[in-house]
This record gives structure tokens, C-alpha cells and sequence, in this order.
């Protein structure tokens, strides 16, 4: 970036550039800690480096320099934790000013410090009035100011203050006796206006537009300029001598800006402000000055050749060798400095009656080529910076401002280098009344003169003066007064020894809160703040393995350590063990038995112990009978190895959508496979629908193409008529019905094999920890917490929402950019449901009957849509939010489990009427379920209670709330058990759709019940014009073996029956005597396998006595075929021997 500025004027201060991983720091010039003031003419070429300061490990919002480790802990609190502050050498000052008796500095940091006199609440900062204050410290920014705010230029006048902000507005405070502040503030009993502490806007001038900003400020003893963007200098404050440069009415204080009468065709570029007298330069390097002009025959005149007041801008011409350029000037309290283009310098002080010479001659001990750099005129004494860097001081002495010698305070006639540390060159100095401050090319301040109010910013022990110049400290060490964990203090606090603080945290709920540092590092700063992690105990996730018919296995897991609420992760790989597959893991129960595959999608909640479960491989075939007669036409049966494995399901998903009645179900099996069945017209079992329209048993779902090896799916769930899953990579899949685009993949079009989602935000595939699919929409929380939506709802009657093709950022209910953030979510129909980490229900969509829980209800038809997520009340106090520890949503009413005493609630439309706000009374009955799971169907309902039982109610046409009829419940039943002894049926999880229900049993089996028109059910003992109205089991056979062809040696069979354990049964061919080969053609999991060779024997058969010739004929036929056969079989063992 390049700025191009004319000679004089100022460099603009950039907007603040960012760096990933650093801290800006600020403009530096020239050498490594020298901050650039941009309140400076420029007047050469210049170079100006940003310096960085690079962030620390862990950092947050608020204030980016500061970190804490460990940024999480369990939610006992007591965790001991480090904050670490900014390092407090990284700022340096940039600009300075020193007033009567206070001081300013504006930092590299943008802040404003203020020490010294305060008696009229110059420091612009909380302190007792009348109390000085000898160190720097902030000065409070605008409570207008924007957190970007940064100060530009500061001045300290007499005993008052001016600064420009960033936001182009000039503020002002301290006294204002004579309306020095350009604004009104309230008056004292003397009608004289009040001093005023606070930084506020100094007035705007009369008529100035709305784009108006102040753009240099210069402050004199007590009236002060200002240009404004409009290029016009204005002025204000006291005009008893006419310092204003504008006529007032008798003199009297002007307290709004107004501008300054300017002969024609000038404008100034430097304004420098003495005790009652002002001085500029013009554009063409002329002098000018007006105002008081020193006392006639006391001091020489401050402004040579002009009157003793002049209340207009007037050139001075007596000055100075005639037709000087000017290059700068300084007002002091009754004479004037004036530096020239070749670098001579001139003082109005040491004038000759000519009023020409005036010139202050070069120090004896420097080269021919030096020149003046930088001046600054005080209250009768005089600095300046001369080309060798060393600091020069002539006139009073009194307070030691000269910093000459230790125990020298005379005045100096000439100019004198003033006492300086080794090392040290100035580049900027200010005087004020009667003390000094000065910058070195290190960035370094120094001070001396008079301490009397602090206004050196340093200690100076019992005397009043500091006669050397020393250093100010600063900044200071960053100072730590509290530690707030989302408003709670934290305990023990304190300071380590390099630097860092400690600090024990308080107790808290779960989840992330604000960490509130208070500090101050001179002065109080604005609060960092720093995210922290309250997490949950962990649990210890412990795997083992059982099995006394199998070796032990190789490879086994490390136990996994996971926090409460987090999912444990299914290892890989698979361990093994010789002679035996491995069928996954299963959960150990409270009596030790671990009959139920785990769910790795679930959140751990407490320790647990998960079994490998296996099962023995079995390569032995068999044929019985294995020997018969020559004749052939015995039945012999063939019977493959035990195949049957161990492999259960570990969550089921019910689908089908109400328009079109589709049933189909998936679920996710203790390998890692998905599986599917029932209707597949849309591909949502992951088959081709052109060749597959239906699977009566759980069929593999493909895995997605191009994953790595080891891939599993861990989560599923069925829509309408499509699919959603999430695989071990993190990533959501889809497949089946895409008319509103409820795959997500920005198309409306159907898909038979698992596609991944993609994430519009980034391009890539989403990635999700938990789903839920619809009739035609689909929701997921990313892995970021964050919920997302596509496809659209349905009003149940004939209007659909806008259909969403990709997922869309749910909006925060709270106000936030960042979107809704949610633990479960669910869809179903009509609308949405999202549960925070907080537990708190948020609802959108339609809400027809009341199924947004706000209290309200459209009535039936009604097309109007909540198109954001906004809170489920509370059912007690509408001023609440609704809190659960689960969610289910229906095709117009709600399930859930409420947070605070377990029990079942719901609204929406339930038994034909409509509850506008949760209840836990779903059937108006007074009957309340302490329920741990949760599963709304379109019109059903099913619950499981705190004992395992499974209860189910609502629509029930097909049987599908499992109550052994079909007639429709009002109120929670037990669904009754498969056996029909009178025992309810005990589940872990349920699933309900529209016209059947799943659950996974306490013994590790899947169950169905309701309607089977396209074999949702999975068993083929129910036709699929009937339905079951209890649990039935559902045939699941992960790898199925099919015998698919038999050969007797080169004889095909042509009928093989095939029997329900997966033997088949033949009628054996007619062969020659002897043994013959029966081989068998098979698959497994669809797999063609190895062909297996069993043994089978063909006995010869002698006819009955009484028919020789035939005996003898017979005889030699088989002879002679045995001799043929025998040859053949002697053929293929060569050949055997020979391969």
C-alpha cells in the first residue's frame, strides 16, 4: 500500500491489517521500536513496517493476545487453569503532549494514557478530582465509540484536554471555564461552565454536513484550533486577546467552534497554540500570528511587527531574514520559535530592536552540517532537536526543565544539550508549562522538570523536581482483578512468577461459557474474554472379549476415555482370532450378559464394557444319504457348513411415507454394514429400483464408492422414501427419493447408491454427528453443532414449503451469525424440532395444531410457515423455554422427555385435539410415562419406560402400536410380547413410521409389527396383504449361503429344493457303480464361493434268479462301465497329480 502526501502535510493511518496467527502491533519507522505519529508533517520519502506480535497456543475472541490452558474441564469445576496476558513490552508511545501540568500519550496500541494535574478531570479518566495521578494510565474511551475505536491525535492544553478519535470525531475534557472544551457543559453557582471528565464530542460547526470530521487539533492555555475536512480552520475557547483569529462579541469566550477569519486565498498547514498567541504557516511557507503580543517593554514581542493584540490572522514579514520559507513554528507562553528550510532556527526571544536577526546559533560543539530538526517553546524556556539527535534547552531553568546539571537550576542563555542518557537520541520532544516530555528512537519516554501534579509520569522520590531526564515505565505489567467463569468468579486466584496467573474454576453445567478477565495495565482495560469448556466426567469405554469356543483374539482395543455426552469410537481394525469371525461389539449389561450390539452413535453416559462377539467358522459339508443305487431317484439332501452368525442390529430406522404408504425399514448391524428392506421404488434401499423393487429380509446396503478400507456406517435414518447415513468417516450420505430435494446434493433427482451430501458453506463433503429424515426433508447437525435443513415440510394438505435443495443454516434464535446449535434435531412432516445443549426446545415450519408449541395454532389447511427457529414454551410459565433431554417429531404433533422430572410430553394434534404447549398428560387422562426413548410416527407413538417396556398408542389401523389389535389408543399400551403370554415386550430403542413399527429387543433382536404390504417387517411368515399387530422377529441372515447348482459328476440337477436351514434337497441321477463326485456350486452374502466336492456311492443292484442270459448280459454292461468309470476317475487324478 502507498500513500502519496505533499510535503507538510499528514500521512492518513491505514485501517489495522490482519495477520492469521499474530497480533498487530502498529506503524513502526526507521529502527525496530520507533512508532510512527501520524500527527507529524511529512517531509520526505518514508518507509513504515508493521510490527506483529505472534498469538499464543490457545486464543479467543475479545482480546487475541491472551490465552488458557486447559481451555476445558469437568463441570465439578476446581481445575486449576494458566491465563496468560499480552506481553507488556510489545506496546511503545507514538505521540505525546504535555499541558500545564498533565501529560498525554497516544500508544502504539491505539489507547490514550494520561498522568499529572487533575483537578478539572483533564486525565479524562476515573480519579478522585484535585488527586493527580503520576503514572500513565487510560484515558476512558466514548461510550460511543465502536470496539474498533482507536485515538489519532491527542493535546493537552492548559488544564484541559482534546483528542481525535478513528471515528473522524474530536473529544474534549477537563475545565472549560472558558468554553475550552467547544461544547455547552452545566454551570456553577458563578455561572461559569463545569469542568467535564468524561471524553465527549467537541460541537460540530454550525452547518456542517453529516460527513464533516475533524481532522488536527491544537490546543493553546485555554481556546483552542481545529481543522476540519472541509480544509477550514476553527477555533474557540477564550478570546480575551484575540487568540481566536475571529472577531468575538467584547472578548468574551466562544464555546462553539467557528471558523477563522483567513486572509484571502491562504490556508494554513501548521497551527501552533502559545499561553494567549497562535502561529502558522501557509501553503507558500509564509508566517502568520495573532492573538496577544507580549507585554511592551517586558518581553520582546512574540510576534515581531504586528500589533499588541491582533484578533485576524496577519502575516509576520519582521521575522527572520526576509522572504523565509517557514518550516515550522512553536508558540510558548510570550515568544515564538520559527525553523527554516535550511535549518536555521530563530526565536522571537532573542530579537534585536530590528526585530530581524533573531537567530539562535548553532552549539559549539557540533559539525558545519548541522541543522535544526524540531522545536517546542515552553513557558519561557526553549528545546530543540538538532540533526545529530541530542536534545538542546535554552531560558528558564527553574524546575530543572533544562535537565543541565544536578544541582544547577540557572537560566542558559544559549542553547545547551540537555543531560541524556548513553545511547539515547530524541525524535520528538513537547514542553509544557514547566516540565518536559521527550521520545528516544527506541520508542522510549522520557521526562523531568516539575513533578509537583505527577505530570512526568514517574516516580521522583520527596522532590518535587527531576532535574535528569529518566525514563517513564511502561507499560506496566498487566494486573488481574477477577476471573469470571459465565458470570462466576473463580477461586485462588493469583500471580506466577513469569508472569502468567492461575485461578480455580467454579462448578458449572456443562457446556462452553465466556471467561471474563478483568485487568488493567495502566489503567483499566477493556475485559478480555476466552472461551473455556465445562465438559462432563469422562467414562472409561473398556473392551474384552468372551468366547470359550474361539482363541484368544489378537489385536484387541485399548480402553477408550470419553466424555459424558461424547460418542465412543468403534475401533480399527477389527480384532481376530484364529478359526472364528469376528460379529462386533456387544454391551455388557448389569448382569453380565452382553446380548445387545452397541450403538456407537449413542452417547456415553457412563462407564461402560463392550464384548467381542464371534463365531466359529465351519467348512464341513455334508450329503445324506451319501451313497445309493445305480438307478438313481433317492432323495439325498445337501447340507452346507453352520454359516449362521452372530450379528445383530444396533439401531433400526422406520420409513414410509403417508401419500404413497411405501414401507421400508434400514438399520445399522453390529459389522459396520447397513442393511435394508421393504419397498425399494425409489432406490432407498441402495439397489437399482429397474431391477430390485423390494427386499423381504434385510438386504447390505453398498458402501459408498471410493471409501477407504475399514469404513462403517454409524448412523441411519429413513424418510419417506429416502435415506440418510453417516458413515465412520464423518461423512452423511444419501439415497432414494429426491422430487424436493431431500438428498441434498442440489439436484432433484433419485439416487440408488449412497451419494455424500454436500456442505454448500465449504464445498466439501458435510460432515454430521447426528440426522434425521422426513417425508420429503432431511435435517443433520454438523460437526460443528450446528443444525441444518433441505427439502421442504408439508402442511399435511396441499401446500409443500420452498424446497431447499442443500443443506441451509438453521438461524440462531438468539440473534447470532453462527446458526442454530443443537444436540438432536428431527423432522418427520409438518415441521422441525431442535434440542440444545442446554436443554432447550426450539421449534419451526407449520404449526396447523399447535405443533410449534408457542401457545398458538393456524387451524387446519393453513399455509402460513415459521420459516426460523423460535423456543417451545415452557408448560408451566410461557416466559420460559421448554427444557428436554429428547425430541421426536410426528406429522403434526411432538414428543418429548422432559428435563426435569423424566416424564413424557407432547403437543401438537393428539386424539383430535390440539395442545398448543407441551403437557405431560398425552391422552388428557391423567396417565404420565417416565420415559428413556422416544418415537413419533405419523399418526402413532411409542415410548419405552424406565423398566424397558415398550408402550405405544395413537392411529393403530394396521396394528402398528403393537397392542395385539387394531383399534386405535387414546392412551399409552404396552406393546405386548412375540410370545402373546401375557408379558409385555421389553426394548432398548424404537422406531415408528407411518404404518409399522421396529425395535431392537433386550435380547439383541429386531422386531417389527404393523403393516407388511412391502415386507417392511422382514419375515416372511406374514404375507404381504397382512399385517402383525404384535412384535414379530425379523428374519435376519447378514450372510446368506445359497447353494445355486449340483453336479453327480457331469450330470446337472436340474430341481433343487431348497430347505428353510439352507440345505437343499435333490433327487439323485442314475449312474454307473462306484463313487461320484457331487459338486456344488455356491455363494455367500451373494458371493460366488469356492465350489465344494462331496463324495457320494453308487451301488450295482443284481436282478432276482431265473433269467441267466440277462445276468450274464447285465454282468458284462457293468463290467464294462465300471471299467469306463474307473478309467475316467484314474484321467482326472492324473490330471490332479500333474497340476
Amino acid at each position: 500500500m502507498r500513500q502519496n502526501v505533499k510535503a507538510g502535510e499528514l500521512a492518513e493511518r491505514p485501517a489495522d491489517p490482519t495477520r492469521n496467527g499474530y497480533v498487530f502491533e502498529g506503524w513502526f519507522k526507521d529502527g525496530a521500536h520507533l512508532a510512527y505519529d501520524f500527527n507529524q508533517p511529512v517531509t520526505s520519502s518514508i518507509i513504515l513496517n508493521a510490527h506483529w506480535t505472534k498469538q499464543l497456543p490457545q486464543w479467543t475472541r475479545g482480546s487475541s493476545t491472551w490465552s488458557i490452558n486447559p481451555d476445558n474441564g469437568p463441570t465439578a469445576g476446581s481445575t486449576k487453569i494458566t491465563i496468560t496476558p499480552p506481553a507488556a513490552n510489545s506496546i511503545h508511545f507514538t505521540q505525546i503532549s504535555a499541558g500545564g501540568a498533565h501529560s498525554l500519550a497516544i500508544a502504539s496500541d491505539g489507547n490514550l494514557y494520561s498522568w499529572g494535574s487533575n483537578g478539572g478531570g483533564e486525565l479524562g479518566r476515573t480519579v478522585t478530582n484535585e488527586t493527580p495521578s503520576g503514572e500513565p494510565n487510560l484515558v476512558a474511551r466514548p461510550k460511543e465509540a465502536s470496539s474498533s475505536f482507536t485515538w489519532v491525535q491527542a493535546e493537552a492544553g492548559g488544564d484541559y484536554s482534546l483528542a481525535i478519535g478513528s471515528d473522524g470525531n474530536l473529544y474534549s475534557w477537563g475545565y472549560n471555564d472558558y468554553g475550552q472544551l467547544g461544547r455547552i457543559t452545566d454551570t456553577d453557582d458563578s455561572n461559569t461552565m463545569k469542568a467535564g471528565p468524561t471524553p465527549k464530542p467537541v460541537d460540530k460547526p454550525t452547518k456542517a454536513d453529516s460527513s464533516f470530521t475533524w481532522t488536527k487539533v491544537i490546543a493553546g492555555a485555554d481556546f483552542a484550533l481545529a481543522f476540519g475536512s472541509d480544509g477550514k480552520l476553527y477555533s474557540w475557547g477564550d478570546a480575551y486577546t484575540g487568540e481566536l483569529g475571529r472577531p468575538t462579541s467584547s472578548s468574551e469566550p466562544s464555546s462553539k467552534p467557528s471558523p477563522v477569519t483567513m486572509p484571502s486565498g491562504v490556508h494554513f498547514t501548521q497551527v501552533s497554540a502559545g499561553f494567549q498567541h497562535v502561529l502558522a504557516i501557509d501553503t507558500s511557507g509564509k508566517l502568520y500570528g495573532w492573538g496577544w503580543n507580549g507585554f511592551p517593554g517586558v518581553h520582546a514581542p512574540s510576534m515581531p511587527g504586528l500589533n499588541y493584540e491582533a484578533t485576524i490572522p496577519t502575516q509576520i514579514t519582521e521575522f527572520g531574514p526576509s522572504g523565509s520559507t517557514w518550516k515550522q513554528v512553536a508558540a510558548g507562553y510570550a515568544h515564538s520559535l520559527g525553523l527554516v528550510a535550511n535549518g536555521q532556527l530563530y526565536s522571537t526571544a532573542s530579537c534585536d530592536t530590528t526585530h530581524v536577526k533573531c537567530n539562535i546559533a548553532h552549539p559549539s560543539d557540533t559539525a558545519k552540517d548541522f541543522a535544526w530538526k524540531q522545536i517546542s517553546a515552553g513557558w519561557e524556556y526553549s528545546l530543540a532537536i538538532g540533526s545529530n539527535g541530542m536534545l538542546y534547552g535554552w531560558g528558564d531553568n527553574s524546575k530543572g526543565q533544562l535537565a543541565k546539571d544536578p544541582n544547577d537550576y540557572s537560566t542558559v542563555a544559549d542553547p545547551t544539550k540537555i543531560y541524556t542518557p548513553v545511547g539515547v537520541t530524541y525524535t520528538q520532544v513537547r514542553t509544557g508549562n514547566q516540565h518536559v516530555l521527550a521520545l528516544d528512537s527506541d520508542g522510549n519516554l522520557y521526562s523531568w522538570g516539575d513533578n509537583s501534579s505527577g505530570q512526568l509520569g514517574r516516580d521522583t522520590g520527596s522532590t518535587k523536581n527531576s532535574i535528569c531526564a529518566s525514563k517513564i515505565p511502561f507499560p506496566e505489567q498487566p494486573e488481574i482483578s477477577d476471573i469470571k467463569f459465565d458470570g462466576i468468579s473463580g477461586t485462588n486466584r493469583s500471580r506466577n512468577s513469569d508472569g502468567t496467573w492461575s485461578v480455580s474454576t467454579p462448578s458449572h453445567r456443562k457446556g462452553q461459557v465466556d471467561v471474563t478477565v478483568s485487568w488493567s495495565m495502566n489503567g483499566q482495560q477493556p475485559d478480555a474474554h476466552l472461551l473455556y469448556t465445562y465438559t462432563s466426567p469422562k467414562y472409561s469405554v473398556g473392551f474384552t472379549s468372551k468366547n470359550d469356543s474361539c482363541p484368544v483374539p489378537s489385536g484387541m482395543p485399548g480402553n477408550q476415555s470419553v466424555i459424558e455426552g461424547e460418542q465412543a469410537k468403534r475401533p480399527y481394525p477389527d480384532p481376530k482370532s484364529d478359526g472364528c469371525m469376528f460379529d462386533g461389539w456387544f454391551i455388557k449389561d448389569t448382569k453380565g450378559d452382553s446380548n445387545v450390539a452397541y450403538d456407537f452413535s449413542q452417547p456415553v453416559t457412563s462407564g461402560i464394557s463392550l464384548v467381542a462377539h464371534w463365531s466359529p467358522v465351519d467348512t464341513h459339508w455334508s450329503i445324506n444319504p451319501s451313497q445309493g443305487n445305480v438307478l438313481g431317484g433317492q432323495q439325498a439332501t445337501i447340507t452346507p457348513p453352520d454359516h449362521s452368525r452372530g450379528i445383530r442390529f444396533n439401531q433400526v430406522s422406520a420409513g414410509g411415507e403417508q401419500a404413497s404408504v411405501i414401507g421400508f425399514s434400514v438399520g445399522v448391524a453390529s459389522d459396520g454394514n447397513a442393511y435394508a428392506w421393504g419397498n425399494n421404488q425409489y432406490g432407498q434401499l441402495g439397489q437399482d429400483p429397474a431391477k430390485t423393487t423390494m427386499q423381504n429380509t434385510p438386504t447390505k446396503v453398498p458402501l459408498p464408492d471410493g471409501v477407504a478400507a475399514g469404513f462403517t456406517y454409524t448412523q441411519v435414518a429413513a424418510g419417506g422414501a429416502h435415506t440418510l447415513a453417516i458413515g465412520s468417516d464423518g461423512i452423511l450420505y444419501s439415497w432414494g427419493r429426491n422430487d424436493h430435494g431431500q438428498l441434498g446434493d442440489g439436484t432433484t433427482t433419485d439416487r440408488y447408491k449412497p451419494q455424500p451430501v454436500n456442505n454448500p458453506d465449504t464445498g466439501q463433503s458435510f460432515k454430521a454427528v447426528r440426522i434425521s429424515a422426513g417425508a420429503f426433508d432431511s435435517a443433520a447437525i454438523d460437526d460443528q453443532g450446528r443444525v441444518y435443513t433441505w427439502g421442504c415440510e408439508h402442511n399435511s394438505y396441499s401446500d409443500y414449503g420452498t424446497d431447499k435443495k442443500a443443506p441451509t443454516l438453521a438461524k440462531d434464535p438468539n440473534g447470532s451469525s453462527q446458526g442454530l446449535h443443537a444436540v438432536q434435531v428431527s423432522v418427520k412432516w409438518s415441521f422441525i424440532l431442535a434440542l440444545d445443549e442446554d436443554g432447550n426446545v426450539y421449534a419451526w415450519g407449520y404449526n396447523t395444531n399447535g405443533q410449534l408449541g408457542n401457545g398458538t395454532a393456524t387451524g387446519d389447511g393453513n399455509a402460513s410457515y415459521a420459516n426460523d427457529p423460535k423456543p417451545v414454551q415452557d408448560p408451566k410459565d410461557a416466559s420460559k423455554i421448554f427444557k428436554a433431554t429428547q425430541i421426536s417429531v410426528g406429522t403434526r404433533h411432538a414428543l418429548a422427555i422432559g428435563k426435569k422430572d423424566g416424564s413424557l410430553y407432547t403437543w401438537g394434534k393428539v386424539n383430535d385435539t390440539n395442545y398448543t404447549r407441551p403437557t405431560n398428560d398425552p391422552a388428557n387422562t391423567g396417565k404420565t410415562i417416565k420415559a428413556t426413548q422416544i418415537s413419533a410416527g405419523t399418526w402413532h407413538s411409542l415410548a419405552i419406560d424406565q423398566d424397558g417396556n415398550a408402550w405405544g398408542w395413537g392411529w393403530n389401523q394396521y396394528g402398528q402400536t403393537g397392542n395385539g389389535n387394531t383399534h386405535s389408543q387414546d392412551t399409552p399400551t404396552k406393546v405386548i410380547g412375540p410370545s402373546s403370554t401375557g408379558q409385555g415386550f421389553k426394548a432398548v430403542c424404537v422406531s415408528a413410521s407411518h404404518n409399522h413399527s421396529l425395535a431392537i429387543g433386550q435380547d439383541g433382536n429386531v422386531y417389527a409389527w404393523g403393516k407388511n404390504d412391502y415386507n417392511q417387517l422382514g419375515n416372511t411368515s406374514i404375507p404381504t396383504t397382512g399385517n402383525s399387530p404384535k412384535p414379530i422377529q425379523t428374519m435376519f441372515d447378514p450372510t446368506p449361503l445359497n447353494i445355486t447348482g449340483v453336479r453327480f459328476d457331469q450330470t446337472v440337477i436340474g430341481a433343487l429344493r431348497q430347505n428353510a436351514d439352507g440345505s437343499v434337497t435333490l433327487a439323485t441321477p442314475a449312474h454307473n457303480p462306484g463313487r461320484a463326485d457331487v459338486i456344488v456350486d455356491w455363494a455367500l452374502g451373494g458371493i460366488v464361493q469356492t465350489q465344494a466336492h462331496l463324495p457320494y456311492t453308487y451301488e450295482g443292484m443284481l436282478p432276482h434268479a431265473g433269467s441267466s442270459g440277462a445276468i450274464i448280459l447285465l454282468a458284462a454292461g457293468l463290467l464294462a462301465a465300471a471299467g469306463a468309470a474307473a478309467a475316467g476317475r484314474h484321467r482326472r487324478e492324473a490330471r490332479s497329480l500333474q497340476a
